[in-house]
Formats: C-alpha cells, structure tokens, sequence
C-alpha cells in the first residue's frame, strides 16, 4: 500500500474520526454515533457465496434414506457440489455502531472507502463490498444455526437465511482527501449506457456517498467536532495559495495538528511536515517551508536556464532565503532529483 493509503486508512480508523464523518453524513454534525460504541470489525472480506449448495441435504435427511441408499457403494451416491469460488476483498474501516432512539438501540455497519485519487468505478466498488458484508452477515447467521442444530425447513437450509432472520443495514462513506473536484459517477446508473429507456425502471442503482474537500463550505466544515474537518479544509485550500496564507493565519489549531492528521496531509498534499515528538505538527511552519522550497526551486532553474553556474546560483539562494551553505547545497541537490 502507498504511503498516501496508509496515512488515509490509519487515520480513518480512529474511533473519533469514523464517528465524526458519520455524524456529518447522516445527522448533520449532530452528536448521535458514539465512538466509545463503535466496535471494530475484520476489513478482510471473504467469502464463497451462497449459503449450501442444493446438493447438499441438511443433516436430518440422512434419517430419511432407505437401506438401499445408505447401503449404496460410495462411487454411486451423488457427489456434493464443489463450493463457489471465493472472493475476497478489503476494506479501509468497517465498524458496528449501536445507535440509540428514543428508548432502545440499534445496531448498523459502517464503513469508510479512503480516497486519495479518484475512483471511476466507485459505484460498483461499494456496491461489492457492501454486497459482500451481507452476504458475511448470511453466512454467519447459516453457520449459528449449524451449531446450534436448528435445522429449519429444506428452503430455510439452502438459503442459509431462516424466514424470520434479519440483517444489519450497512452504509459506505467515501471519503476523498484530495484538492480537486471529484467528477466521477455517484450511481451506477451513471456508469450504464441504457439505448432503451423503458428498461430503465428495472435497472437497480447503486448510490455513492462522498466526502469531498472541493464543494464543502465553512459551515460545512464547522460540523466536525474532530480535526476532519481541519484536514479537509486544509486539503480544499491547498491549491490555491492565497487561501491557505488566508487559513493559517486566522486558525492556530493548524500550529500543532494530531499526528495521524499531519501525516494525511504530508502524504495528500505532498507538503514536507516536521513531526513534533509523537504528539504532532506545525502546518503553518509546513507550508511557509513548502513555500519558500518552491520559491528556491523556481530560483535554480531559473538560474540554469540561464546557464549561470551552480556556485552562483548557490550563494544566491543563501542571501535570499537565509540560509546556511550546507541548506543551499541540499536544496539545490534536492532539485535535481526533480
């Protein structure tokens, strides 16, 4: 996994942040989902779908054979189907929630898909792993029943679902750490070229929900009770220079930012971010830092453009930038791996 894919993922699966990017999706900033309440499940999915092969009798049938059939050489009896092939997927964060109404609770799977690129095909991405997870919840529930010898009637057992069993709802979040504006499908209706539009009614959809920093608003960005929404907002700004100067100046929370989220924005901006110990980083000395890199970068190609030699150009960069003659040196051999 990328260094990008690693810093989103990590940091998605802090029980704080997944509960505040929830909150924000589903109650608009609202404290409801608790992530004290959040338990975490397996993001490996795996799975060889569905439920017992139709060959396969359930065990009280064998009870019902006749002394022929149980008599029968091996090599005559009818074999059991081969299992499907398994397939298998992982997610970034998928965790339960149990949420309260009025007076019980209720439980729900959650999940976060962390981008740092766009995905074009998203819609039929979520729509595997959300199929996926219910078909986990299936399986569960047909091998619950297994062990505790509720053998059920012969379609309940092919199912591997009992008439009366239920399945948690899951619900998928994207949520996309990049500047730019997403301009992938949301549906999967997007994604279908449809000639006839009399079948359009009974093609099934499959809708994306998004996070994304491009079309977000300061009150939208206010609705976090985490750092989110500080990664986010700096994530939306970061293409345009004037308004991150205009962002740092006026918010110091970016003077000493949680460690996970400084590393987000490290890896999505590509923006150099000096760690503080374990607690965290200055992003406002980050992106003065990456400032004036870029200003020393735009000095020395200019420079060679005009073939003035290196040293030159080296005490240059020194009197300008301040700095010392071993910085000058890095900068400049650090450009040239540009």
């Amino acid at each position: 996994m990328s260094a990008q894919g690693t810093a989103t993922r990590d940091y998605v699966n802090e029980a704080d942040i997944f509960a505040d990017a929830f909150n924000y999706l589903i109650y608009n900033g609202e404290q409801v989902v608790d992530a004290k309440a959040l338990q975490a499940l397996d993001t490996s999915l795996l799975l060889s779908i569905f439920g017992n092969e139709e060959n396969e009798e359930p065990e009280d049938k064998e009870d019902e054979k006749t002394e022929a059939e149980t008599a029968a050489p091996k090599k005559n009896r009818k074999k059991k189907k081969k299992p499907n092939e398994a397939i298998q997927r992982y997610r970034d964060a998928v965790k339960t929630a149990s949420i309260k109404y009025d007076d019980h609770f209720a439980y729900i799977i959650l999940g976060i898909e962390a981008q740092t690129h766009i995905h074009y095909a998203m819609p039929v991405r979520n729509l595997v792993y959300d199929g996926l997870q219910y078909a986990a919840q299936v399986e569960q529930l047909r091998i619950k029943h297994k062990l505790s010898g509720d053998k059920g009637v012969t379609d309940e057992f092919l199912s591997g679902l009992y008439q009366g069993d239920r399945l948690l709802p899951v619900i998928t979040l994207v949520i996309y750490f990049g500047s730019k504006p997403w301009d992938g499908a949301l549906s999967l209706r997007e994604l279908l070229e449809i000639p006839d539009e009399r079948a359009l009614p009974f093609v099934q959809d499959y809708k994306v929900f998004l996070i994304e920093p491009a079309k977000m608003t300061d009150d939208d960005f206010d609705k976090f009770s985490t750092n989110l929404g500080k990664v986010l907002k700096f994530m939306q700004r970061s293409a345009d220079k004037k308004k991150m100067d205009a962002l740092l100046a006026a918010d110091d929370a970016f003077k000493d930012l949680d460690r996970k989220a400084a590393m987000v924005i490290k890896n999505c901006a590509n923006i150099n971010v000096d760690l503080i110990g374990e607690d965290g980083a200055d992003m406002c000395k980050a992106w003065e830092d990456a400032q004036r890199d870029a200003a020393i970068l735009a000095t020395v190609n200019m420079g060679r453009r005009h073939n003035i030699p290196d040293e030159q150009i080296k005490q240059d960069i020194v009197e300008m930038y301040h700095l010392s003659e071993t910085e000058a040196r890095k900068n400049m051999t650090d450009t040239n791996t540009q």
